[in-house]
């Protein structure tokens, strides 16, 4: 072990030890709310007029997060909560001036940030680690996600729960139930975690019953009191769907039609835990992912949108491999790098075609100390067109059993200790099995500190000798020779997390040349990674300014010799916030790449082996959100593969009203090159017709220069309630063929779903 790594394993201990001498904050800030059985649950109508409101307890004594931790608010509120068998009811009285109330967003699945809404935290497992998010703006939009560890949230997650608002002459009113059965939750347990909150757009107010170093997250949050006897029925959702679709091939042409009944089955075999069956899967009603432009060496990096998959997803994440909390030159895809687990592997061929799943199923749950989940997953066989030394050629991929298993021990206050498995390749007929072992530390429990660190360990094996070796030589990309060895990766990192003042980051991560996480994500093999980031955020006493932020942060990868293949020096010289959210940055980037083979950056455009080094200065500005016009842009000026080049980039949002909404990006860059010039273009547009809370019409407009493919995506959609969908949607792709656009493909897709709930 090299002189790097002794250094890197000496500072992770050196961060864990922290808490040892540190003062940590007392557990006496905790609130309590004893809330009270009724008989006759409120009816959700957005009227606070029920007798059930009218005895319950009530939570008056929030305090602001933000701008100022614990400043009274600037209005006041009030949060009702009573249950009984079958749900729990929140009502809420929003005290304010109605004229000034934002509530720009009406379509169902939007997010409402910007918009004033409540939270509510619930955390039915006293762990800090798991729990839901319920978020409510004031025109009756909902947005839940799961807790995938104490402060990140999933909001991909969708539950089955009842709202509804109304505005008032004094503020505004909502109502939500959220039944048992949307919840796991210990049967053994009469207390629960809780917070509610809320969020005043026009001041960037958050406001919330609890709060620490500026954040409201599960390790800081108050206790529900006086449950018992909550009934989840059989805890059996059968949900049912049927999609019709069309679709017509205009290069062969052909014209095929396709009915697909499916059902996916959810049982709760105890409140703490799960079971799940999906038969005949259908994603076809599943948002278009958002287009991105490669201009570099490696893969790009997509989130998940499908339900299936995104239902328990917390207790699959491993490691702390993600993305979140850099930006700058540092790039998320090499952040991302290194998942054992990565669930948009599953149902893509290796040519990015979808592949039928033909069923599935699912176990997880938590029991005391332990959290653990079980995924399998048949695939259907498919046929992928493959590159080998002797031209195209068309291989079959066999139909494939998945398997996912992960287990986890709560250990220490706030820490975890657990294990991983995956089985399977989903895009060849390789046989693969990964094995890993991670520890996540975290203290919160120290005064304006949070303390973060990990460490991981992964091994994969992989078999090939297949009946079609040439498929498995074109998944992997290289030729992976079967032999014992090379198939690890590892990692340390330890964070100090902090809202104001000092922050910090050390990452080190290995991933051997034979490492091959076959349901995982891996942008490059054979490589080590140095990643690090300091940086200090001011909160000035100032009637314009509220933030001041200035950091470095620096990258370095390198082969398992040492030899560097890339490296992100990024300087944010200022970064500015006013109270309305208007952002102002400054940025110096300095990086380098070493090429060892040519590298095919734009059509004929191919720079050659050697080692090239940039500098790039950015000038951005982004407006606040919540105003009806808001704009953002970018402009970036520096060298690039011994040329220069030019980014700019540019959106504006447009909601002259709550029921419309247009909003245009363009991301332009010119490359002058010894090797070629050339531009690139990506340009969307995307408008929302939303008719109710329960209707609306999206559209989704893309086009890109480099794959020369406009993409149009529109969906119709009608949710008269949680659990209920009706999906019309509509696909058409055309190719642009100088300056001449043809269409290619088209869908039109009808689907509906509804729960059953018993």
């Amino acid at each position: 072990m090299d002189f790097k790594k002794i250094l890197l394993l000496i500072l992770f201990a050196l961060f864990i030890s922290l808490h040892l001498s540190a003062e940590e904050l007392p557990a006496a800030q905790c609130k309590t709310l004893h809330t009270i059985r009724v008989d006759t649950p409120p009816v959700i109508d957005g009227v606070l007029d029920d007798k059930a409101w009218k005895v319950a307890p009530v939570i008056t004594d929030l305090h602001q997060v933000e701008p100022v931790e614990f400043a009274p608010p600037s209005q006041r509120s009030e949060f009702f909560v009573v249950y009984d068998s079958d749900a729990l009811y929140i009502g809420a009285h929003l005290y304010d001036d109605p004229d000034k109330i934002i509530g720009n967003i009406m379509r169902q699945g939007d997010f409402i940030f910007d918009d004033d809404f409540i939270d509510i935290i619930i955390a039915p497992f006293d762990n800090d680690r798991s729990g839901y998010s319920f978020m409510l703006n004031v025109n009756n939009v909902r947005m839940d996600g799961i807790f995938e560890g104490p402060r990140n949230i999933n909001y991909d997650w969708d539950g089955i729960w009842k709202t509804k608002t109304h505005r008032t002459e004094d503020g505004w009113v909502a109502e939500m139930a959220i039944p048992f059965k949307s919840l796991s939750f210990p049967t053994e347990s009469h207390t629960w975690r809780f917070s509610v909150g809320r969020s005043i757009s026009r001041n960037r107010e958050m406001i919330n019953w609890h709060s620490r170093n500026r954040w409201t997250t599960l390790d800081c949050i108050g206790s529900l009191t006086g449950l018992e006897g909550m009934d989840v029925g059989r805890g059996l959702d059968i949900v049912p769907s049927v999609s019709f679709r069309r679709t017509h091939d205009y290069d062969v042409p052909m014209t095929e039609y396709k009915f697909e009944p499916a059902v996916d089955i959810f049982y709760q075999i105890t409140p703490a835990l799960n079971a799940s069956l999906t038969v005949n899967t259908d994603f076809s009603a599943t948002e278009v992912d958002q287009r991105q432009i490669n201009l570099t060496r490696f893969s790009l990096f997509f989130t998940e949108k499908r339900d299936f998959f995104l239902k328990d997803a917390d207790l699959f994440s491993f490691g702390r491999i993600y993305s979140e909390g850099f930006g700058g030159g540092i790039s998320p895809v090499e952040m991302e790098s290194g998942r054992p687990y990565f669930s948009r592997t599953i149902g893509l061929s290796a040519n990015d075609e979808p592949v039928d799943l033909e069923f599935g199923g699912k176990l997880s749950g938590r029991a005391g100390e332990w959290d653990f989940a079980a995924q399998y997953i048949r695939l259907d066989e498919h046929q992928i067109q493959i590159q080998t030394l002797h031209g195209h050629k068309t291989e079959m991929v066999n139909g494939t059993d998945i398997l996912v298993a992960r287990v986890a021990r709560d250990i220490l206050e706030e820490s975890t200790f657990g294990a991983i498995l995956t089985q399977g390749d989903p895009r060849s007929n390789a046989d693969n099995t990964v094995v890993g072992l991670d520890f996540l530390y975290r203290n919160t429990r120290i005064e304006g500190h949070t303390i973060e660190a990990e460490a991981w360990y992964q091994k994969s094996d992989t078999k090939l000798g297949g009946e079609n070796i040439d498929a498995e030589i074109y998944y992997y990309t290289r030729q992976i020779e079967e032999h014992e060895g090379n198939d690890v990766a590892w990692g340390v990192s330890a964070r100090l997390r902090n809202e104001t003042k000092l922050r910090g980051r050390l990452i080190y991560k290995e991933l051997n040349e034979n490492f091959n996480p076959a349901l995982g994500f891996v942008n490059r093999h054979g490589v080590r990674y140095y990643i690090g980031e300091l940086g200090y955020n001011f909160r000035p006493q100032h009637d314009f300014l509220r933030e001041i932020d200035t950091g470095v942060m620096y990258m370095r990868i390198e082969d398992t010799q040492g030899n560097l293949q890339t490296s992100n020096l990024d300087v944010d010289l200022l970064n500015l916030e006013n109270h309305a959210g208007d952002h102002f940055s400054l940025d110096y980037s300095r990086n380098r790449e070493v090429l060892t083979q040519p590298f095919p950056i734009f059509e004929n455009v191919i720079i050659p082996v050697g080692s090239y080094s940039f500098d790039t200065y950015s000038l951005r500005l982004i407006g606040a959100d919540q105003r009806k016009l808001s704009a953002r842009g970018s402009i970036s000026k520096g060298t690039d593969f011994n040329g220069d080049r030019l980014e700019f980039m540019g959106g504006l949002t447009w909601r002259p009203t709550k029921h419309f909404a247009v909003e245009a990006e363009y991301d332009y860059n010119d490359f002058n090159l010894p090797y070629g010039d050339f531009e690139t273009r990506l340009m969307s547009l995307n408008t929302d017709i939303v008719f109710s809370d329960t209707l609306s019409w999206r559209t989704i407009i893309q086009y890109d220069n480099m794959s020369k493919n406009l993409g149009i995506h529109s969906r119709l959609h009608f949710l008269p309630e949680t659990g209920q969908d009706l999906y019309v949607v509509i696909n058409h792709n055309f190719l642009d063929k100088d300056d001449d656009f043809s269409s290619t493909r088209s869908d039109i897709i009808l689907k509906i779903n509804y729960t059953i709930r018993f």
